[in-house]
């Protein structure tokens, strides 16, 4: 019987050898296939910045992705500075000098252990405008970026402008980079609710999480400060002209 059966179907009897040939032949090339095209957007704010960008460039290109690693130049003493060793990477130069020009204000900002609300809105807000509107206005010299057509780009909110130009590349989908704690710009980029009357405002607040009375009522006043400095920066750049 059994016998009868494998002669009247042999095919049948075939199909799992069939299966695993074509999985086996096959496969391969559709995971290829899946690789994503994926920008990896970096603007050389500093070294420490641009070696993490490039950390996860090269891990991206490692596992089969069509990595690049864009590094719009801020600072002209890292154009030769990259750190990748395995992704693309590909540079935009001679767009502006505001960077360098401001930071000289900005590092002694940055020295204080405690700063101000006039200071965080003068710095905070005023200090990313130049560098963005100066980068937008090359937009057409990113041609070949939007011609590439990349599936995702990976950026850090370091720089308020990032996920503006990004957009304007044309880019999909997008991830947010951030080694740092869900501190108020990641909450307020990602929409997450922060309650000031136990979550300590990170950004400028020598509060820590045991807080007494007071300490919630400066604690919320900082928390203030962190929604019109963030929601400055975003309207600022939308105020920015193409």
């Amino acid at each position: 019987m059994y016998y009868s059966i494998m002669k009247r179907n042999p095919v049948q009897h075939l199909l799992p050898l069939l299966f695993l040939c074509f999985t086996s032949f096959i496969g391969p090339s559709r995971f290829i296939a899946d690789a994503a095209r994926i920008l990896v957007y970096c603007p050389s704010i500093s070294k420490s910045h641009v070696l993490l960008c490039s950390k996860y460039a090269d891990l991206l290109h490692n596992a089969a992705h069509d990595t690049v690693l864009f590094i719009p130049s801020y600072y002209t003493q890292l154009d030769d500075f990259d750190g990748a060793k395995h992704a693309k990477v590909w540079r935009f130069q001679n767009f502006t000098d505001a960077y360098e020009k401001r930071m000289a204000s900005f590092a002694g900002i940055m020295e204080n252990s405690h700063i101000g609300f006039y200071d965080r809105l003068t710095n905070e807000v005023d200090f990313w405008m130049p560098m963005c509107q100066d980068l937008v206005n090359q937009l057409h010299r990113m041609q070949h970026i939007v011609d590439y057509k990349f599936d995702i780009a990976l950026y850090n909110d370091i720089d308020p402008c990032n996920p503006a130009v990004v957009w304007s590349l044309g880019i999909p989908k997008t991830v947010l980079l951030s080694t740092e704690p869900i501190m108020d710009k990641i909450a307020w980029d990602l929409g997450l609710p922060s309650l000031p009357s136990y979550v300590p405002s990170v950004e400028e607040n020598p509060n820590h999480d045991r807080m007494g009375f007071f300490d919630r009522i400066l604690n919320a006043y900082k928390h203030f400060q962190s929604i019109v400095v963030h929601y400055l920066q975003d309207y600022h750049i939308q105020k920015v002209s193409y």
